[in-house]
């Protein structure tokens, strides 16, 4: 996953907040209070979010158009991500995404999602994902 250093968005793992963090090395879902968390996998290095970061679906809100993506889409290992900013036009924290109505309505984000799932090798399993 090599970017160009021209689009390099930085991955801000949340110091000192261990919302998304687990001891599990797969990714997963656990309720929190009345919330349900994405947790990523605990061998994920920030070199590796910030890869995947860079190499994922940038979608931008057509309602408030800014310099930067609002979401940015990943799939990894079979496992949709998302990503949303942190310092805005700089940096951004990700997660696993819960079901698919919680993605924009947009229906180039699915197509988007679907690509980056086939060269991920899980297009199949993502298409399951999208009819749960």
């Amino acid at each position: 996953m090599e970017v160009p250093e021209s689009k390099r968005w930085k991955y801000d793992r949340g110091d000192g907040r261990y919302k998304h963090r687990w001891n599990q090395d797969h990714p997963g879902h656990v309720t929190m209070g009345n919330r349900t968390v994405g947790k990523c996998p605990k061998s994920f290095t920030i070199e590796f979010a910030e890869a995947a970061l860079n190499s994922g679906y940038e979608y931008f809100e057509r309602r408030r158009p800014v310099g930067y993506p609002s979401r940015i889409f990943a799939v990894i290992k079979g496992t949709v991500y998302r990503a949303v900013p942190t310092l805005a036009g700089v940096s951004y924290h990700g997660f696993p995404e819960l079901k698919p109505d919680d993605l924009p309505p947009d229906p180039a984000v699915k197509e988007a999602i679907l690509d980056l799932a086939a060269a991920d090798g899980s297009r199949e399993e993502v298409e399951q994902w999208f009819k749960s």
